[in-house]
């Protein structure tokens, strides 16, 4: 994940809620993945089985060349 800038209070904040700020590259699939169980859990659905998270790294991905 690659950082962006952001002052010392937020930093400190979201860490002691064991959260971070950055980028979230839809290359890096384990990280894409994690990402996106975060937000389907933030909207209360269920997790997603491996084959939805393949299918949305591809789309993800689409969409951002195209």
């Amino acid at each position: 994940m690659r950082g962006l800038p952001i002052d010392a209070t937020s930093a400190t904040a979201l860490e002691k809620q064991g959260l971070r700020f950055g980028l979230v590259e839809a290359a890096d699939t384990p990280e894409f993945a994690a990402w996106l169980q975060a937000v389907v859990r933030g909207f209360h659905s269920p997790r997603l089985p491996q084959e939805q998270i393949a299918i949305r790294v591809t789309d993800f991905n689409r969409r951002m060349v195209g």
